[in-house]
């Protein structure tokens, strides 16, 4: 299947799983700190890293959220120097709705951009996981995903595991006194100079 056809397969899915959440009550925002592990294709010859993961999401409905994500990896090419890689990634979440044991089951799916060394890259994910939920608020997640690099003269595979702690207590919180402050009225004070 050719990569034009991935992506609009993916459209065409991410449109009718929309469609239905634009029916659903409003959700709740998250942010998801953890850690990724990547293991680069080896045509690339990268070396696998483990560094620091964060997402910010929105739960459209209980099964669908989008959420942006960031991670920072700093590999080696074997035998040479350290690159920085910069990756930013925006991913539309479906909870599948079928349970292993006490453990939901999710896929996932988006687009993002990769900076290595100073090269920009963009690219394709798809994955899926499980979420474990330990309380209301709080849930702890791991991914398996696949990207795949769009414009690249080779083609090559990269895998990453992402696990993270997610919580929806603390945003929700943080953004209600912001929200309060907001509303608060402000004195100004007005001095009359004679």
């Amino acid at each position: 299947m050719s990569l034009r056809t991935q992506i609009s397969s993916a459209l065409l899915v991410w449109v009718g799983l929309i469609s239905s959440a634009v029916l659903a009550d409003e959700g709740e925002f998250y942010v998801a700190p953890g850690l990724q592990w990547m293991d680069f294709d080896d045509t690339t010859g990268l070396r696998e890293d483990v560094n620091y993961f964060l997402g910010i999401g929105y739960d459209f409905t209980d099964r669908l959220s989008f959420e942006l994500s960031t991670f920072d990896l700093d590999t080696k090419v074997s035998g040479g120097p350290e690159i920085d890689i910069d990756h930013y990634k925006l991913d539309l979440i479906y909870d599948l709705g079928v349970n292993l044991g006490a453990f939901d089951t999710f896929v996932l799916g988006g687009v993002g951009n990769s900076k290595f060394g100073g090269e920009n890259d963009t690219l394709w994910d798809i994955g899926g996981g499980v979420s474990y939920k330990i309380s209301d608020n709080w849930s702890w997640r791991t991914t398996v995903r696949s990207f795949q690099y769009i414009g690249r003269d080779h083609e090559d595979l990269d895998v990453g595991i992402d696990t993270a702690l997610v919580a929806t207590s603390l945003v929700q919180q943080w953004l209600g006194q912001q929200l309060l402050q907001l509303q608060q009225p402000t004195r100004i004070q007005i001095e009359m100079v004679c």
